[in-house]
């Protein structure tokens, strides 16, 4: 007859503890993070994205604003791999090089939504009273305007270039950031390291910034990812309708530009699938790694 030994067996749970209690919050991170496959590919496509988008000079094969009349809407062959357009022009060149426009318009336009955004649902949600009332007047205001009709109507008001495109498009996408920021204020200002802020004096303004900013940082970072992935493609759908960043500065939404033709949908894919195919596959990889920071970064899912 055996007998189990009572000390390994309490080892056993203790070693467990200790093992839980040793995993710092940026290992609990990674760890749920990697749990999302498909955001680890897609945080893989974009790193390799941007160092092609950054290496362009260097990575693409040609001058994407060089014209060759000897091959006009060539299919893809050894010497342009992805085709010509119908000036000449090698469509790996400009797709590479229509990364840096389109990866820059959606950073800087998602960083001008996120901006005001969140400082407006901190004013908001932190001031309470009128201040709050009319801000969020505001913010259903902007949420009921049918922005991408708008979008289009300043841009043509202003003129078709990337920085009219970087600021239209993000002071009209901010209202759904303030709205998430607001609701943050609101369960936090009533926390009690923010009633011991108050009784010592601190200013509102220090408050905000120093105490209530930091623990909303989380849903802003993940609100900011979506950001991102909707001005890339406001960004596309303005140059594809030819209003947006002006040829022959290649963009993949102007890249699609040449697809209104059906002889060109039917018999010329080389010139509208590639770009196409790269919008779909970053817009979901920035879904994917959105959804999978909101995971990653639940404070319900701390401690698993």
């Amino acid at each position: 007859m055996t007998t189990s030994n009572p000390s390994a067996i309490d080892r056993q749970p203790l070693q467990g503890e200790r093992r839980h209690r040793a995993a710092t919050p940026g290992r609990r991170f990674l760890r749920r993070f990697l749990r999302h496959r498909l955001a680890v590919a897609g945080a893989i496509l974009l790193i390799i994205l941007i160092i092609a988008a950054i290496a362009a000079p260097v990575v693409a094969p040609y001058d994407p604003l060089a014209i060759d009349a000897r091959a006009l809407r060539k299919p893809p062959t050894p010497t342009h791999l992805l085709g010509t357009d119908d000036t000449g022009r090698d469509v790996l060149s400009r797709l590479i090089w229509g990364a840096q426009i389109s990866l820059a318009v959606g950073l800087v336009a998602a960083s001008i939504s996120v901006t005001i955004g969140t400082l407006i649902g901190l004013a908001s949600g932190f001031l309470g009273g009128k201040v709050d009332f009319w801000l969020m007047r505001l913010t259903d205001v902007v949420m009921t305007i049918p922005t991408l009709i708008i979008i289009i109507s300043l841009v043509a008001v202003l003129g078709p270039s990337i920085y009219n495109v970087m600021f239209v498009i993000g002071i009209f996408g901010w209202a759904g950031i303030a709205r998430l920021v607001r609701a943050e204020t609101l369960s936090l200002r009533e926390r009690d390291f923010v009633t011991a802020s108050r009784c010592v004096g601190a200013a509102s303004r220090r408050i905000m910034f120093r105490h209530i900013l930091p623990n909303v940082t989380a849903p802003i970072i993940v609100a900011g990812t979506f950001a991102i992935a909707g001005a890339i493609l406001a960004e596309a759908s303005l140059s594809f309708l030819g209003i947006g960043v002006r040829p022959p500065t290649p963009t993949w939404g102007n890249m699609l530009n040449r697809a209104q033709s059906l002889t060109v949908l039917e018999s010329m894919p080389w010139l509208w699938l590639p770009p196409g195919l790269m919008i779909t596959l970053v817009v979901l990889s920035i879904n994917f790694l959105g959804d999978a920071l909101r995971d990653a970064l639940d404070p319900r899912l701390l401690n698993k």
